[in-house]
């Protein structure tokens, strides 16, 4: 933890930077801004933050662009996923320009502090040319975990829900998964289009925040089993295949050495 008048160095969008408040004071602004939703939108989670003019309100709303805003660039946290080898920063908004490098935070639901009571929900693309993102998300199933990094410090989640919606339940699906934890501890819910390509619905893949490591094992123990069997696959074939290769060459070699020793032998007959 920082101590007044530090510079406190955090690594969310690939390069490092500097944030002149200390970590206390960020959290303290992101709560108080947390704490105006209701009133800000009345319990409701816009699924489409433009006013009547097709302006953005969300890049209106100083306040929320300032809240929990850690590195200058729009980074408000990082997000792993180790089984599908997820690590992505994450930003202010759902806006083309955020989900075209990364996590977009949709407006109107709770900044990722971790507290209790606190619904949070991100979003990014799937088999788009912005790289994989939430390509894998559907790998996902009840049980398995992901972490936030929010100024330094690990949030562990658990899987508790995964389901497929169509876009216009988009709105009402959010509130009543928020509604449904919002006696608990703290919520996620990551969203992408699906199926790839098709991208004819949404999934929701819902985790709730228990204690790292008593319940959640950090995130620097796990790994993509996945992408771990791909890779001893190439390996074992890469061997199997220089094997071949060897015991060809040797027939090949014995063969030419066979051969010559019948005309030697032939020659000196």
């Amino acid at each position: 933890m920082a101590v007044p008048g530090t510079m406190t160095r955090y690594n969310y969008n690939g390069s490092v930077v500097q944030y002149e408040l200390v970590p206390k004071a960020v959290l303290q602004r992101a709560r108080a801004y947390n704490g105006t939703l209701a009133d800000r939108f009345g319990g409701g989670i816009p699924a489409d933050a433009a006013d009547e003019q097709g302006n953005q309100q969300e890049l209106a709303d100083a306040a929320y662009m300032r809240a929990l805003s850690v590195d200058g660039g729009g980074a408000m946290a990082r997000l792993s996923i180790p089984k599908i080898s997820v690590n992505i920063a994450v930003y202010h908004t759902t806006l083309d320009d955020v989900l075209s490098k990364g996590v977009g935070h949709i407006y109107g639901t709770a900044l990722p502090v971790g507290d209790p009571h606190t619904y949070t929900v991100l979003a990014a693309h799937s088999g788009g040319v912005q790289g994989m993102l939430f390509t894998r998300l559907s790998e996902m199933r009840q049980g398995d975990v992901f972490y936030l990094d929010v100024l330094g410090g690990e949030q562990g989640y658990r899987i508790t829900d995964v389901r497929t919606i169509t876009p216009e339940r988009m709105e009402r699906t959010l509130q009543q998964i928020r509604d449904a934890h919002q006696s608990g501890d703290a919520t996620v819910t990551m969203v992408t289009c699906t199926p790839i390509g098709v991208n004819t619905d949404r999934l929701l893949v819902t985790g709730v925040r228990a204690p790292v490591p008593q319940s959640i094992p950090a995130a620097s123990t796990q790994r993509d089993g996945t992408l771990i069997a791909v890779g001893v696959g190439v390996a074992v074939f890469a061997l199997a295949l220089a094997a071949a290769i060897v015991v060809r060459r040797r027939s090949w070699c014995g063969g030419e050495r066979s051969a010559g020793m019948a005309r030697v032998l032939a020659e000196h007959a």
